[in-house]
């Protein structure tokens, strides 16, 4: 199975050397989406108080 490291899309997690050490590990990369608001427990909270 292939390593995979998942982050946030801030900046620093584009960065150009913090890409190249992790390719260097032979990890994958996945990105999170911009906004994903069913894994934010928070937003999960709010929609039961709005009913």
């Amino acid at each position: 199975y292939p390593k995979v490291i998942i982050l946030n899309n801030i900046l620093i997690h584009q960065n150009n050397e913090i890409t190249k050490v992790i390719h260097a590990a032979s990890y994958l990369i996945q990105y999170l989406p911009l906004y994903l608001p069913n894994y934010n427990p928070i937003e999960l909270t709010f929609n039961l108080l709005k009913v």
